[in-house]
């Protein structure tokens, strides 16, 4: 095999407390990140040389991008060092969301070098190889539905008992996480969520306890600048979803629906507010082959 091409999905964070800052500059975090079906697609061909187009122009495709950085961390576990990938990335999930893109595909990179190259290393070494290019990557690794602690590389997974349709909205704003998290340390984030009875509520589509525990910590950052976010909230409840919340450290918002059909007309029923708007839905995979 000398080529792979691979759907890297996004996540949504299901709740996020952040609950204290290290040393190292870190936070660590309790969240349920859920893998959704939108995704970027990927080709991967064996090279000699890195290298990596994209279909957005904004990207860096130099040593910078999370791509180049996972090729280069996995090269170090290759006994051939002349192996390297030539990378063709169809950029779908917006970037600044919230959403993990850029992990995704950094995700998506060890596993197209590991499969072409027959490294056979293991998820799990996978994951500790991810981590050390961003904390998000372990999770994309695995994929699906999972309670991730720490820095967000501690990863528990969890089932997942209904696969809802969901509609994520990228207002026309960003936000850097870098900024995100350098904002929030200013804030008294004393409330911690109970993430068992999150999960539950999730389980039994319980609209009045998600309402209650679907909490960002992040939201409180942002709403003094972006008061847009609570309005997409406000349209996405009145178009019939049981909960709201923005993704990450923003801007996305996304609202969970308990029939595809609501979800589908608030998709293009919204769609003539917002550009950017994606209707989606839970998965138990994060890598998967075209």
């Amino acid at each position: 095999m000398s080529e792979l091409y691979l759907k890297a999905h996004a996540k949504i964070n299901l709740g996020l407390n952040v609950l204290s800052k290290q040393d190292d500059g870190y936070h660590t975090i309790r969240t349920i990140m859920q893998s959704v079906d939108l995704s970027d697609d990927l080709f991967f061909k064996k090279a000699n040389t890195i290298s990596i187009k994209s279909n957005d122009p904004s990207l860096d495709c130099g040593p910078t991008n999370i791509i180049y950085k996972c090729i280069k961390a996995i090269q170090q576990y290759d006994d051939k060092p002349q192996n390297a990938l030539k990378v063709v990335l169809h950029k779908k999930i917006p970037m600044q969301a919230g959403l993990g893109g850029g992990s995704a595909d950094g995700a998506a990179a060890l596993t197209a070098y590991n499969a072409l190259y027959d490294l056979k290393i293991p998820k799990q070494k996978l994951a500790e190889i991810g981590k050390t290019v961003g904390a998000d990557i372990p999770f994309m690794i695995y994929g699906g539905r999972a309670l991730c602690e720490g820095i967000g590389d501690q990863i528990t997974p969890l089932p997942i008992k209904n696969k809802n349709a969901i509609v994520i909205i990228k207002p026309h704003y960003s936000m850097s996480t870098k900024v995100a998290y350098s904002m929030i340390d200013s804030l008294d984030l004393s409330e911690e969520l109970d993430f068992e009875m999150l999960h539950n509520a999730l389980d039994g589509n319980n609209e009045k306890s998600l309402r209650e525990m679907l909490i960002n910590d992040f939201e409180k950052v942002l709403l003094a600048n972006f008061p847009q976010i609570d309005r997409i909230k406000e349209l996405l409840r009145k178009e019939g979803s049981i909960a709201e919340s923005m993704s990450g450290t923003g801007t996305a918002v996304f609202g969970i629906f308990r029939e595809a059909c609501y979800a589908e007309e608030a998709y293009k029923k919204l769609s003539n507010i917002y550009d950017k708007i994606y209707l989606s839905h839970f998965t138990d995979t994060s890598i998967v082959k075209k």
